[in-house]
């Protein structure tokens, strides 16, 4: 009985083992999305273990190390979810006079073979990297240090499931610049104002009328005493 147990048990693994694709075994990817100040995506695919071919013109291709790496820049997140090859976002934004506030989130996509995403299902590890160059506030990420946010996933067919994502700052640096030189050249100005005053009232005070006329009544009594007079000389 146990050996019978010993060979089902062997059948099992054996079954599991050649069932899993020897392409996505040992393999690992990460995706990162580095979110610039000017709201430019850097993305960076690498992948190792394994050798995926992808149908779509806007990746670069190069291979370092037996690593094989895709990268791209897109302008911003309105490019962005205009491409057919990519993590299914949907960004929505709300602007303000210095910071931006988006909310961004998972929604259903038609899975095509040929896409770099879909090939990434299956694999043994995949890490889905996103910085950004503001404040994360609400994260679904596995870890969050600083503004970075990693998704960690494990043979895993569904890499990131339908909802929420991310909600982030972002921060308008050029305005944020301006508006501290305007702010710095009021401060001067009010100083410089106050001290002109100041020096206006000292002066008032001191050559004021009340201060002029006992100086004035002063002068004019100076002026009116005799310097000095002669004694007549008496003669003989």
């Amino acid at each position: 009985m146990h050996k019978y147990l010993n060979l089902t048990i062997a059948l099992i693994i054996f079954v599991i083992v050649i069932s899993v694709p020897r392409s996505a075994m040992g393999a690992e990817a990460e995706w990162k999305i580095q979110w610039g100040d000017n709201q430019q995506l850097l993305e960076t695919v690498t992948i190792s273990g394994t050798d995926i071919q992808v149908d779509d013109h806007t990746w670069k291709t190069t291979q370092t190390n037996g690593r094989l790496i895709f990268s791209r820049e897109v302008p911003g997140w309105d490019s962005y979810t205009k491409l057919n090859d990519r993590i299914p976002l949907q960004v929505n934004s709300r602007n303000f006079l210095i910071l931006k506030m988006f909310d961004l989130k998972i929604v259903p996509y038609e899975s095509n073979p040929k896409n770099l995403y879909a090939n990434l299902s299956g694999l043994d590890n995949v890490n889905i990297i996103m910085e950004v160059s503001g404040i994360i506030r609400e994260s679904s990420a596995d870890e969050v240090i600083d503004s970075k946010a990693t998704w960690k996933f494990r043979l895993s067919d569904d890499l990131l499931p339908e909802g929420p994502l991310l909600k982030t700052i972002t921060f308008n640096g050029f305005l944020i610049a301006v508006l501290l030189v305007l702010i710095a050249l009021m401060v001067i100005g009010m100083v410089y104002v106050r001290g002109v005053r100041r020096v206006n009232a000292l002066l008032e005070e001191e050559y004021s009328i009340e201060n002029l006329a006992p100086l004035k009544g002063r002068e004019n009594h100076e002026d009116s005493e005799p310097i000095g007079e002669e004694t007549p000389k008496k003669i003989t």
